[in-house]
């Protein structure tokens, strides 16, 4: 309501906002409007769409892009044809070719652009200077930018369509679930020769250094000592285990995901990381290592896969209520305990506190019919009601049943 109250009384001192547009548009590559006027109708349509859209109406993209690139190229060209009348074109030529630039940069999409412009005109005389402005405004987008108009709507809803599927997964997947709090650790004052011998008994290839208090100072990997092997005897009392260690790495918490870890890993051309408590700061609990990774990667592409074969048998279905695909294991339908109303299941914790998965989540909707939430994401929130699709043990799936 407030929206469009807005609307009408901007519409009263600028009517051209209304609608998409084509009146307006038309007038511009005719020549038909005044620069001052182009000028103020690309900042009112601005505000115009802003309003519609915030206040919950449909104000499109499309049209818009085309209307303000219209008003854009006739002001510019207003002034360009005013200086040089002799070697440029009209304002409508640029109007022209602004549409297909704007339209370009939102969308991210200058083929598009310069299609339509071209069916637009069927003119070959505007192709060189529209393909220039398409990629140019494609380029200063894309470096303004990252997300096109389109992709950012679902980016705003957690889906990122750019990424592939590999990275999302990864995404998915937080440290607390793969990070290991068994593993070898360096004394920063160790002498040269237990730090030989630990990294040459140990199992890794990369070695905390700590202080006393447990604190994370610097890395020891292979490459480090493979150098000063031969030089044991000499260097058993000048070098200590700080001296040897570097500080080019970054740590961990908890609460990151894998692609997160992967990524510091490659940078830094390590096989773990350090994982350290966001409470205590710089204090070692674990290391991450590729391939923990690796195997936490497969197991939830296994679980997606079971998934897609098993999930749709309980949700399409009435008469089955679980199905067993391995031996001990199942999936299974259980009402979501009172206890779990209003917490996400990042804040529930259900696989590390009770071993099953949660595939989807049932929500009623309306008239006996449901809504199904397939492979819900961490911080997907249970409502009262809803029924969780679960996998794992038949004894952990019982535990969870009793709860309810």
């Amino acid at each position: 309501m407030v929206g469009g109250l807005g609307i009408g009384i901007t519409a009263l001192l600028f009517p051209q906002i209304m609608g998409v547009g084509y009146d307006s548009i038309d007038d511009a590559l005719h020549g038909n409007m005044l620069w001052y006027m182009a000028l103020a109708l690309i900042f009112v349509k601005i505000f115009a769409t802003s309003l519609t859209l915030g206040s919950g109406g449909s104000g499109g993209i499309f049209s818009p892009s085309l209307f303000m690139g219209a008003m854009l190229g006739v002001f510019f060209g207003s002034f360009a044809h005013e200086l040089f009348p002799f070697s440029t074109a009209t304002p409508g030529a640029y109007a022209l070719v602004a549409m297909g630039g704007l339209v370009a940069g939102t969308t991210r999409a200058p083929l598009t652009a310069i299609i339509i412009v071209f069916e637009l005109t069927n003119d070959y005389s505007i192709i060189l200077p529209l393909m220039i402005t398409c990629i140019i405004s494609t380029i200063l987008s894309a470096k303004l930018s990252r997300e096109s108009i389109y992709t950012l709507k679902l980016l705003l809803r957690n889906i990122n369509i750019k990424e592939g599927t590999e990275t999302n997964i990864m995404e998915s997947i937080f440290v607390n679930e793969v990070y290991t709090d068994t593993f070898d650790s360096i004394n920063m004052k160790d002498d040269f020769s237990q730090v030989l011998n630990r990294v040459l008994t140990g199992k890794a290839n990369e070695f905390p250094v700590v202080d006393g208090r447990g604190r994370i100072k610097g890395i020891i990997s292979m490459n480090d000592i493979k150098d000063l092997v031969f030089e044991k005897d000499a260097l058993q009392d000048l070098l200590i285990a700080g001296d040897i260690s570097h500080s080019n790495f970054e740590t961990l918490t908890p609460a990151d995901n894998c692609q997160t870890a992967l990524d510091k890993m490659s940078k830094y051309d390590l096989n773990g990381i350090p994982v350290v408590d966001p409470s205590h700061k710089g204090k070692l609990i674990g290391m991450i290592w590729m391939k923990d990774i690796q195997d936490a990667y497969q197991k939830e592409i296994q679980r997606r896969e079971v998934t897609s074969t098993l999930a749709s048998s309980i949700t399409m279905g009435e008469r089955e209520k679980h199905v067993r695909f391995l031996e001990g294991y199942s999936v299974a339908e259980v009402p979501a305990p009172k206890s779990f109303t209003g917490k996400s299941i990042r804040q529930l914790d259900i696989g590390a506190k009770y071993g099953v998965n949660v595939l989807s989540i049932k929500s009623k909707k309306g008239k006996g019919g449901s809504k199904i939430k397939a492979i819900p994401s961490p911080e997907s929130v249970i409502k009262t009601d809803d029924i969780l699709v679960i996998a794992g043990e038949i004894k952990n799936i019982n535990l969870l049943k009793n709860l309810s």
